[in-house]
């Protein structure tokens, strides 16, 4: 059912979550967007996409491009995260360190 609100924050005392564990290595990309786009860029298009673009940037623009060009007419958001080893690392040990002390 495309457009229709299933679960929304404020309804009911109890929301219902999804949660979804991902096993993730180095060189993953997740890709999440709005109807805005998925209604006029394929899924086929999306994975092709995020396969040939140089990050995570480019990839948001190039998706919202091809949105824009087929005249998608709903809001388009775009989260684009692509999986780094060392990054994560980096970010564990000078971040989350901090913490500990």
């Amino acid at each position: 059912i495309k457009n229709v609100i299933t679960r929304a924050l404020g309804i009911n005392p109890d929301v219902e979550v999804d949660i979804e564990e991902l096993s993730l290595v180095d060189g993953d990309k997740i890709v999440l967007c709005t109807d805005g786009i998925t209604s006029v860029v394929s899924d086929k298009e999306i994975l092709s996409s995020a396969l040939s673009a140089k990050g995570s940037e480019n990839l948001c623009k190039k998706l919202l491009a091809i949105a824009n060009e087929r005249g998608s007419t709903d809001n388009m958001t775009i989260v684009a995260l692509y999986v780094y080893k060392d990054i994560f690392s980096y970010i564990s040990k000078t971040i989350f360190g901090r913490f500990r002390r």
